[in-house]
């Protein structure tokens, strides 16, 4: 790879699918790959025909040790084109680079969030990813923690700014999801740290309780 860089090969250049060189090092944890190719001025927030950028695909794959290289070398690369304002552009553009969605809207918080990667999640909110950020469909982080049943990362999420009260483009709640998922962890982390009324209704008319019969959930029904 260094040899190649050497020679002056252009490292941005895509396939036919827009896949970079970074996305590819990315996909596979090929973190001295990804030194490598952000040194060379790869682009962090270059996205392939599936709107990932690097860090989507490093974050789906559960990559830690990239996705801490990812970040790092972000902050690090910018701080020096920013010079003039540090603190607060390294802040702006981290931003963007972390909150940056794919085609559904989903920014790699919300994959960290769904995977139950508590020490990803950790990792984006401290470099100032939004934890509220919405993708198409009106979901937050904090409905992706309760619908994959991670009530850890959900307790994380509400440390750190997350809104328990949002609801989703189809008003299904935190709680909905919570009783989706089928997880007593996480629907009593809900229920003890949120108003949200046991009978709320979403979009068809259907409750928490609603959800959890049609999906077999029987210890929430009962609780």
């Amino acid at each position: 790879m260094q040899s190649c860089i050497e020679k002056g090969v252009d490292v941005n250049e895509v396939d036919q699918n827009g896949t970079s060189a970074l996305h590819l090092a990315s996909f596979y944890g090929y973190h001295p790959i990804v030194h490598a190719l952000i040194d060379a001025r790869a682009r962090v927030d270059a996205r392939d025909r599936e709107w990932f950028t690097p860090l989507q695909r490093a974050c789906i794959h559960n990559h830690a040790n990239t996705v801490k290289i990812l970040i790092n070398r972000v902050i690090v690369l910018f701080s020096c084109f920013f010079v003039y304002d540090a603190q607060t552009n390294i802040v702006h553009m981290f931003s963007f680079v972390s909150d940056r969605p794919d085609w559904g809207g989903c920014p790699p918080l919300h994959y960290a969030t769904f995977n139950g990667n508590w020490d990803f999640v950790e990792l984006l909110l401290k470099s100032n990813a939004s934890p509220n950020v919405r993708n198409k469909q009106g979901m937050t982080a904090a409905h992706w923690a309760a619908l994959s049943g991670h009530s850890e990362v959900l307790k994380l999420l509400a440390a750190n700014g997350v809104d328990l009260r949002l609801r989703d483009q189809h008003i299904r709640t935190v709680l909905h999801y919570a009783a989706l998922s089928g997880d007593m962890d996480t629907v009593n982390f809900v229920l003890e740290k949120t108003t949200i009324p046991i009978d709320s209704r979403c979009s068809v008319g259907y409750t928490p309780l609603h959800y959890a019969v049609f999906n077999g959930r029987s210890r929430v029904a009962e609780t």
